[in-house]
C-alpha cells in the first residue's frame, strides 16, 4: 500500500511495483516489530505506517524517499530517489 499510494506515480511504475511485489514474501509483524514501531511512534512523531516501516528496519538498511525517516536516530536509512523512465 505504502509503494502504490505514492501520489505522482506513472501507470507504468505502478505495474512495476505490483510486479516487484509479487515476488516479495510477506510475513506478519513480529512483536519485537511491533514494540519498535510503538517506540518510533511515540518518541517521533511518525504516522503508524512509517512507525512500522521504520521499526521493520532497524538492524538493517532502510532504503527510502522518506525525508522524515532519513534523520532518526539508529535507523539506517539511505534515500533513494524516484524517477521515471
Amino acid at each position: 500500500m505504502e509503494l502504490l499510494s505514492y501520489p505522482l506515480l506513472h501507470p507504468s511504475d505502478s505495474q512495476r511495483i505490483e510486479n516487484f511485489l509479487a515476488d516479495v514474501k510477506i510475513v506478519p509483524l513480529t512483536e519485537r516489530v511491533k514494540a519498535a514501531a510503538i517506540r518510533l511512534r511515540r518518541q517521533h512523531g511518525l504516522k503508524l505506517p512509517d512507525a512500522i516501516i521504520a521499526g521493520t528496519a532497524l538492524g538493517a538498511r532502510l532504503m527510502t524517499n522518506d525525508a522524515k525517516l532519513l534523520h532518526i536516530p539508529g535507523l539506517a536509512a539511505q534515500e533513494v530517489r524516484l524517477t521515471s523512465t
